[in-house]
């Protein structure tokens, strides 16, 4: 799997909202959209927005576990 399929296959499983997504890493939305279709083929991430794609995909998981985690979450 490619780096470019693996990013999409996060945002698809995690339900990210991609507008959302595309600010915290600083792009535009419709860029954003552009780069993550895979039929728009002459579209790429550079490795640059890989890395803030992960780091904000990392700090949103570690949210989440935290939440989880705080004493007043509720199942």
């Amino acid at each position: 799997m490619s780096e470019h399929d693996e990013i999409s296959y996060l945002i698809r499983q995690w339900k990210i909202n991609k507008p959302l997504l595309a600010e915290k890493i600083g792009m535009n939305n419709n860029t954003f959209r552009l780069k993550i279709d895979k039929n728009q083929s002459r579209y790429h991430f550079s490795e640059e927005e890989k890395k803030r794609i992960a780091h904000v995909l990392k700090q949103m998981a570690m949210d989440v576990i935290a939440t989880i985690h705080h004493p007043n979450f509720k199942y």
